[in-house]
């Protein structure tokens, strides 16, 4: 399990990790606006584009 976390993008594992140490201490509302905005900086990341065109060229080879 450990390696299946460590070949996450750490951005995106740091940011895991905050939201799962705010999340007691927030209101459900306050807390749903930080991972909005978490989930935003995740998807300007480069991971993230390559994952998404990894997934296109996935889909186009099974038509």
């Amino acid at each position: 399990m450990a390696s299946r976390i460590a070949s996450q993008p750490p951005k995106a594992t740091r940011l895991t990790k905050r939201l799962m140490k705010m999340a007691p201490r927030m209101e459900l509302e306050d807390f749903l606006d930080v991972c909005a905005n978490f989930e935003g900086m995740c998807h300007n990341e480069p991971e993230h584009l390559e994952a998404v065109n990894k997934m296109l060229e996935t889909m186009a080879k099974k038509k």
